[in-house]
């Protein structure tokens, strides 16, 4: 009778090998999928951990622009430097939220001082932003122009689509604060936006044209500077408009129908509010257009500020976001 060899028995499994085993397989899986880990999760090889959030650098870069520019203290007067103060906190609530929002953590505001502190403001004043006092308007001026770089121009460009206006229409409030104050800036390095958004804001830019040059005409020649500012901006816009967009130009009609007639000072600052105040409405509407594209972006917002700043400086309520709300 043949011999069988004696049957070893199984050898047991350990946890160890096991538990190996299981991590090993799982992470393989996971790789296969591209599911990524959570932030501040530990590291796993083969596994990629979750970056920031995609807005992250530009948000942070715009709240910090405009916290520097919010005072603390409630404005006690009409001048400019008060009512840009309360549009940029009306901003920096916006900001905080959408940041908080997306999962961007907030950093907590340092206290800090724009300007000298007055020998009359309140000890206990503020505590949540960065400027306690109000700031001169040439300490104000410096600090909307201080941040206004290509490189955050580029950053705020590559928005998502759903924060792109908002960040654009910061950066327009911050060109047009530069005009009020005295001293516009031209942001570098721009180019003309898409021809398609040209197209979209030729016909409001002409009506703008047409209804500031009737004001001219029925404006007495000692009070004719502010509209004939206006229509400097507006003719340089125009034509650059128009050499770029050729023959995708739409035909302009021969005249304009006024919403307003222009009789008496105050009907003037009234046509001129709504005319400006429709073209920026217009140019807003197309920021999608210079998604991704830095100059065009820097070009569509110069022009944005620029005529939000004439609004304004026709008697327009400086607004958080001129042309989105």
């Amino acid at each position: 009778m043949t011999h069988m060899p004696d049957r070893v028995p199984p050898r047991k499994t350990s946890r160890r090998t096991l538990l190996l085993a299981t991590v090993g397989t799982t992470a393989l899986g996971l790789t296969g999928c591209d599911i990524r880990l959570k932030k501040n999760a530990p590291d796993i090889p083969g596994i990629a951990a979750q970056g920031p959030p995609e807005n992250q650098a530009a948000l942070l870069a715009l709240l910090a622009g405009v916290r520097a520019a919010t005072t603390n203290d409630v404005p006690t007067s009409t001048s400019w430097v008060s009512r840009l103060a309360m549009m940029h906190r009306a901003q920096l609530t916006t900001l905080e939220a959408v940041m908080a929002s997306e999962g961007i953590a907030v950093p907590a505001a340092s206290v800090a001082t724009s300007a000298p502190a007055s020998s009359t403001s309140s000890p206990t004043s503020s505590t949540s932003s960065t400027a306690v006092t109000e700031p001169t308007a040439a300490q104000l001026l410096t600090i909307e122009k201080v941040g206004l770089t290509a490189s955050l121009l580029s950053e705020v460009s590559k928005l998502t689509t759903s924060d792109l206006p908002m960040g654009a229409a910061v950066l327009a409030t911050r060109v047009a604060a530069t005009r009020l104050l005295g001293s516009p800036i031209t942001l570098a390095p721009q180019s003309t936006p898409p021809t398609t958004a040209i197209v979209a804001v030729l016909p409001n830019l002409r009506a703008a044209v047409y209804g500031l040059e009737t004001i001219i005409a029925k404006t007495p020649e000692n009070a004719r500077s502010r509209a004939q500012a206006t229509l400097t901006v507006l003719y340089a816009a125009r034509s650059s408009y128009e050499a770029t967009a050729a023959g995708a130009a739409p035909v302009e009609p021969p005249g304009y129908d006024l919403p307003i007639q222009p009789t008496t000072d105050a009907a003037r600052s009234r046509l001129a509010q709504q005319l400006l105040g429709t073209l920026v409405t217009t140019i807003a509407s197309q920021v999608g257009q210079t998604h991704h594209q830095p100059a065009q972006f820097a070009g569509l917002v110069q022009l944005w500020g620029d005529v939000t700043g004439l609004s304004w400086q026709w008697g327009s309520t400086p607004a958080a976001f001129p042309g989105l709300l």
